[in-house]
């Protein structure tokens, strides 16, 4: 199925649709989705690093912080996204639920 491009009309419903059912605009629901990418790129230079001073030998204490900054950042991210991810999904939930109670 080829994708459509919404029209003006269509965009300002889903815009107003979003901001009815979470408070905040499509743009804003789908950031944390971002920020995850963007922490993933940054673990990935961080891991990279690692190996690269693996690799050299001699590095254990830098391979240590380095690791260490990963784990930090890996469950700090991992908290900030679970919080953002439950909030929505509560609210999903709830507009779901009051959408089947509506129809029946």
């Amino acid at each position: 199925m080829a994708k459509q491009e919404p029209t003006k009309s269509s965009a300002a419903s889903i815009d107003e649709t979003t901001k009815a059912l979470f408070g905040q605009f499509p743009a804003d629901v789908i950031i944390p989705i971002r920020w995850g990418e963007e922490t993933l790129d940054r673990l990935e230079a961080v891991f990279h690093a690692i190996e690269l001073l693996h690799e050299k030998g001699g590095q254990e204490s830098r391979i240590l912080h380095l690791a260490k900054l990963g784990s930090y950042v890996a469950s700090d991210m991992s908290n900030c996204i679970g919080c953002e991810y439950e909030s929505r999904d509560e609210v999903l939930q709830k507009a779901l639920a009051a959408e089947s109670e509506a129809q029946s």
